[in-house]
């Protein structure tokens, strides 16, 4: 049995040795003759880059091939073509030596690649996205791609160019903490830190603090933003009046030959003032001393304390109700975590809402504004009270400075007959 079983081994082994003699490869060409099958292909599907990446010139990326074959004796060139889909070659990106990848003799894959440098722009673009196609071999022997299909996979790459450009408007200081420096030029004082917060109206921005260290006062400018780009911008102003001490008044006027800039991108404005006073008497304006107002968005740390006894205005909305919006006006109090805003609600009767400030469990800058009813007044017809709409939630931005309120407004006749619906209602409102 033994000797069976070594005879059936060796003639085993002079089978496959005789049929690998004469078929060396597994795969049978069409002519009788047997074939071997080998392909190069690109490394990667798609690769990823910054448009701007610690050089002036731009992020590099090196796009790769390999081989699924022996290796040659020989270097292997292969021809590529480069796609902008969205990118623009000598605009968005380059090119670095030739449209071509080098496998050396004796590698399986390239160890250089084809080369693609971004071009950094400074305006707002978008990602965009290149493609490499394998298009030639110089070993005609090697099939381009992975696999022997008709649409073989991994002839190309697809580079994505990552956007760098803010696309930040001047809106991003509306509700902001802005904290800088006040620099007084040649004045005998040094500089010293400001903080102002800013609010915005249309394209109006207000910088409420303590421009020169003496009297608490707000400037207003316009943003202008620049034609070509809207990150950026000036901020136009002509006079602010910053009151008085009693013995004299006090503004500020642009500085002549200065532009006061903003980059919203930085979250930084740069502001060119001169310092002027004026006795009461009306004896004309003094020069006393040009500043510097470089200020940078900080961090808001403001919470519903923010409302406490001033006036927010805005806008109600009747929804579908025949009256159009109308402008209003609150004057606000608070007392421990209620604000009652004063003013006319219904643009009706004058009224009070009273709402209970709920701020967030992590961001106690904003919050929900919570509330029942609220009993506005009779008209000697009817008593009118608001609540809540439901599925609608009342908010609160201290940053801000907004409340967005949501409320049916529904009447009752004095004889008591139930509240009838009037209409569904909104108002926004703002320091």
């Amino acid at each position: 049995m033994k000797n069976i079983y070594i005879y059936s081994s060796l003639l085993a082994f002079f089978l496959f040795t005789a049929c690998e003699e004469e078929n060396p490869s597994l795969n049978t060409g069409g002519d009788g003759t047997d074939e071997i099958l080998e392909f190069v292909f690109l490394a990667d599907e798609a690769l990823t880059m910054g448009e701007l990446d610690n050089s002036t010139e731009g992020s590099e990326i090196a796009v790769n091939a390999k081989l699924l074959a022996y290796p040659r004796e020989s270097d292997i060139t292969l021809t590529v073509t480069t796609e902008g889909i969205n990118a623009t070659e000598g605009v968005d990106f380059e090119v670095v030596g030739e449209k071509s990848i080098t496998i050396a003799a004796g590698d399986l894959e390239s160890e250089t690649g084809l080369l693609i440098r971004s071009i950094d722009n400074t305006s707002p673009s978008g990602d965009r996205s290149i493609v490499i196609t394998l298009t030639e071999s110089s070993d005609a022997s090697l099939l381009l791609g992975s696999d022997p299909s008709d649409s073989p996979a991994n002839t190309t790459t697809t580079i994505t160019i990552l956007d760098n450009d803010c696309s930040d408007e001047y809106t991003v200081f509306d509700g902001a903490v802005m904290e800088g420096k006040s620099d007084r030029g040649a004045y005998e004082y040094d500089p010293f830190d400001v903080s102002f917060s800013s609010s915005i109206s249309g394209d109006m921005i207000t910088l409420s603090g303590d421009l020169n260290d003496y009297l608490g006062s707000s400037l207003t400018v316009q943003a202008v933003p620049n034609a070509n780009n809207v990150t950026i911008g000036e901020l136009v102003w002509t006079e602010e009046l910053l009151g008085s001490d009693g013995y004299a008044i006090y503004h500020a006027i642009p500085t002549p030959g200065t532009t006061s800039t903003f980059n919203a991108c930085t979250g930084e404005m740069t502001i060119y003032f001169d310092y002027e006073w004026n006795y009461e008497a009306g004896a004309g304006w003094e020069y006393w001393y040009s500043g510097i107002l470089t200020l940078t968005i900080g961090e808001c740390t403001n919470d519903y304390t923010v409302f406490d006894a001033t006036t927010v205005s805005g806008t109600a909305d009747r929804g579908a109700y025949v009256y159009d919006p109308y402008d209003i006006s609150f004057s606000t109090s608070i007392s421990d975590d209620e604000i009652t805003l004063s003013g006319d609600l219904n643009d009706y009767l004058g009224n009070t809402l009273t709402m209970q400030f709920v701020p967030d469990a992590s961001d106690n800058t904003v919050g929900t504004l919570v509330w029942t009813e609220e009993l506005l007044g009779s008209d000697g017809y009817a008593i009118y009270h608001v609540i809540p709409t439901d599925g609608t939630t009342s908010t609160y931005n201290a940053c801000t400075g907004e409340m967005t309120i949501y409320y049916d407004y529904e009447w009752n006749y004095e004889a008591g007959a139930g509240w009838e619906y009037w209409y569904s209602g909104s108002f926004v409102v703002k320091l």
